[in-house]
């Protein structure tokens, strides 16, 4: 007890014979042996000039709440942070005067009274505490149109928000031949020089045909000194290329709202939401950035503050969401937090209703472009956003 005295017991009581400040350990021992210790300072006052008041915390129904906050401001402005017993109890000991005196414990609504302690005095005071919720919160999803992604800072053409489809369209060209180049090289009949002269080869069902150009049908024969050089007819063509399609990625704003329903007199301070993403739903990539942990700062009592986040869908399936908010409720000093769900899940597709028409030419020739078209077609319900075609 600091004066040389020991006492034990589970809830043993010891009364001081004189004023002072005594230095009290407390040391506990469980049932396989094992013991700790925790010293504290006492201080002991003489009857004279002060008082004793007995706080009780109770419910509404009169049970008294063990192991309660009790917050007590001297009328020197002094703070003390205090514990109630296993009866729910603190004793206040201390000079004449006015003392703020409030009180909490989960699941209770803070609340508080001023003790007026007087000279001798030595009663008891009562402070009840009605059953609540301190934090009242939702966590909500909404899917987001893209007018909102775009008021949202949603960076629209980074490659992490954007589903990616490849494919490889490979076209055969079979049986009617392209049309060919036939080059004569030589002299004339009559051996004047004659360079170089084209026709289009048109094949028939026998495999024979003459060559013609305007009017005029020119012959092998008429030429004996001319060689001829036919390219070989090619017998099946093909065409191959590879193309991506890419669309935004469903996107979701997930917003937290939380109230402090305690009175305005209560503050929740360095307040924090952290939201919880399963594999498959990701932070969106936005313009400013984003993190799973958003600082709401202080929330006064009866005063509402959200933390928002826009969220992506990567992966197909079926989602639910959690955040966990944490903050320091004063004047208490004392911890809180709550843990939310989203009361619905919510789905995200990515693409399965995709559907690509392709229509190629039927013809393809030498030295021409050869054209295919696609359309892209997402068959749900859903509204596909900032559709493309990377050619």
């Amino acid at each position: 007890m600091g004066n040389g005295d020991r006492i034990t017991g589970a809830q043993p009581t010891y009364t001081y014979d004189r004023a002072g400040t005594y230095s009290v350990t407390l040391t506990v021992k469980d049932a396989a042996g094992f013991t700790d210790s925790t010293t504290m300072a006492v201080q002991v006052l003489e009857n004279e000039g002060n008082g004793t008041a007995t706080i009780t915390v109770t419910d509404t129904a009169g049970t008294p709440l063990a192991y309660a906050d009790v917050y007590i401001k001297t009328p020197d402005g002094d703070i003390q942070n205090r514990t109630t017993d296993s009866r729910g109890q603190v004793i206040l000991a201390a000079k004449e005067g006015a003392y703020e005196v409030a009180a909490y414990a989960n699941g209770y609504l803070p609340n508080d009274k001023t003790i007026q302690l007087s000279r001798y005095y030595d009663g008891n005071e009562t402070i009840v505490l009605e059953s609540g919720d301190l934090i009242v919160g939702e966590l909500q999803v909404e899917k987001m149109t893209l007018q909102e992604m775009v008021d949202a800072g949603v960076s629209l053409s980074d490659p992490a928000n954007l589903n990616n489809f490849t494919f490889t369209v490979t076209v055969k060209l079979e049986q009617t031949p392209i049309p060919q180049t036939i080059t004569y090289i030589g002299n004339t009949s009559d051996g004047a020089p004659q360079g170089e002269l084209t026709a289009t080869w048109s094949s028939g069902g026998g495999g024979g045909g003459d060559i013609g150009t305007g009017g005029t049908v020119l012959s092998p024969e008429i030429i004996p000194q001319a060689k001829q050089i036919v390219a070989d007819e090619p017998i099946i063509a093909i065409i191959s290329t590879t193309q991506t399609v890419s669309w935004l990625k469903e996107m979701y704003n997930v917003n937290l709202s939380i109230l402090n329903a305690a009175d305005t007199s209560y503050v929740i301070k360095d307040s924090t939401a952290e939201l919880y993403l399963p594999d498959g739903v990701s932070l969106a990539v936005t313009k400013d950035g984003q993190s799973p942990i958003i600082d709401m700062g202080s929330i006064a009592g009866q005063q509402q503050k959200n933390a928002s986040w826009v969220v992506k869908g990567d992966k197909t399936g079926t989602y639910q969401l959690e955040a966990d908010f944490r903050g320091t409720l004063m004047p208490f000093n004392r911890t809180v937090n709550a843990h939310f769900e989203t009361k619905k899940d919510f789905s995200v597709s990515t693409g399965e209703g995709l559907h690509i028409i392709i229509s190629p030419e039927e013809a393809a020739y030498i030295d021409e472009n050869y054209y295919i078209q696609y359309k892209v077609i997402l068959i749900y319900v859903q509204k596909v956003l900032n559709k493309n075609v990377h050619m």
